[in-house]
């Protein structure tokens, strides 16, 4: 009998060698590595737009005859840099990534503040700014880099808005809005979305994490699990409130409304 050349199955062996290389290179990084975290928000970000994004194309048939050039342009609007993954990765997977520049950054000024033992090399203000950053406390910075991270989103988000009313809006001043402008949605309406995830993010760890034991007052295996707990509940509230509070998902029932919602 001939002997199988053996290539359709080193496809498939090639394919999962890829995914298994892949798979390896994500667990290299642990859970609350900036790199994680924006991963996951993009994937779950990503889901939430371009899934109801895709609901006129399978209930309407007006939306299917638009061929896929109408398709083509949800992809390209839903991922680009003025997408609401992307704003939504850089609100949230930003904080994180200044955060752990903050820490990398702390690190090497006090080493070179060491290395500088005469200090003529700094200036007075420069070293009051050092010594007042190192003053803040950790629940400081994290509201600040949060609130970098979360005005770039913003920017993003409006940004999308007001490409999306220039197309729209007439070219001569002093004219009335156009009738397509009425009933859609409030160009503020994602700045409200970003800021009620956050908040209620918050509150919701900072109100479960108060009933969890306290770590200090255990050994070192109790504080372990404590850490690991905090870190499972942590990524399941982002998930579930990034999920519950998401625009994407409300409306489903007025398809009118959520096309408004996406144009």
């Amino acid at each position: 009998m001939p002997k199988d050349d053996g290539m359709p199955s080193q496809v498939p062996r090639a394919g999962s060698g890829a995914l298994h290389r892949v798979a390896e290179f994500l667990h290299a990084f642990p859970d609350d590595h900036p790199f994680q975290i924006a991963l996951r928000t993009y994937a779950l970000s990503l889901s939430l737009s371009l899934g109801p994004a895709f609901i006129p194309f399978v209930v309407s048939a007006k939306a299917r005859a638009r061929g896929v050039g109408s398709l083509l342009y949800v992809l390209k609007r839903e991922l680009g840099i003025h997408g609401f993954a992307f704003a939504m990765t850089v609100g949230v997977g930003g904080g994180a990534a200044l955060k752990h520049v903050w820490k990398v950054w702390e690190t090497t000024s006090g080493e070179q503040a060491g290395d500088a033992a005469t200090g003529q090399d700094q200036s007075l203000a420069l070293a009051r700014f050092r010594t007042w950053i190192r003053s803040l406390k950790d629940t400081q910075k994290t509201f600040i880099t949060n609130a970098c991270s979360a005005f770039l989103a913003i920017l993003l988000l409006q940004s999308r808005k007001s490409r999306r009313k220039a197309t729209l809006t007439a070219s001569i001043p002093m004219t009335l809005p156009s009738s397509d402008l009425v009933g859609r949605a409030s160009p503020t309406f994602d700045l409200t979305l970003l800021i009620l995830v956050r908040a209620a993010d918050s509150i919701t760890r900072y109100t479960l994490f108060k009933l969890l034991p306290n770590s200090k007052s255990e050994g070192q295996e109790a504080s372990e699990k404590v850490q690991e707990r905090r870190q499972v509940i942590t990524r399941r509230i982002d998930a579930l409130v990034f999920w519950a509070c998401s625009a994407r998902l409300a409306n489903f029932s007025n398809l009118k409304s959520l096309n408004h919602t996406y144009e």
